[in-house]
């Protein structure tokens, strides 16, 4: 019960040394078409989007991963950790700024990758109808 309760207030004082919500830690959800989803804080998180046409957007310390399946998703990604977004369902954009690294994958044709981050940048797609800014 004791360990219980320093492992809790050590992950509270990390969080509020990263700038993160308290208690926060691994996500793994999906994200409804036409919603949108925020991956923030120190922990991993993982949204899928089967139906496609998401807004999401991964903030903070953590590392996250998208899968947009039914394409038509728009991620940015401004944290520290790394992002990495699939689309298998094409027609996808991913805006990365900030420290982290980002990856754009399994995207066949009309993706968009921007980068404006000192972490690496990397798309998958070599189709010509894909940008990489």
């Amino acid at each position: 019960m004791r360990s219980g309760r320093t492992m809790m207030g050590i992950g509270l004082a990390l969080g509020l040394w990263l700038n993160a919500p308290a208690g926060c830690g691994a996500v793994e959800a999906t994200c409804a078409a036409g919603k949108s989803c925020v991956c923030e804080g120190a922990g991993s998180c993982e949204y899928d989007c089967p139906d496609g046409n998401c807004a999401m957007s991964c903030e903070g310390a953590g590392s996250c991963e998208f899968r947009c399946e039914g394409g038509g998703c728009d991620v940015a990604c401004h944290g520290q950790g790394s992002c990495e977004l699939a689309c298998p369902g094409n027609n996808c954009n991913l805006s990365c700024s900030g420290a982290g690294s980002c990856e754009l994958t399994e995207c066949t044709k009309d993706c968009e990758l921007a980068c404006a981050t000192i972490g690496s940048c990397e798309s998958s797609c070599s189709d010509p109808s894909c940008k990489t800014n």
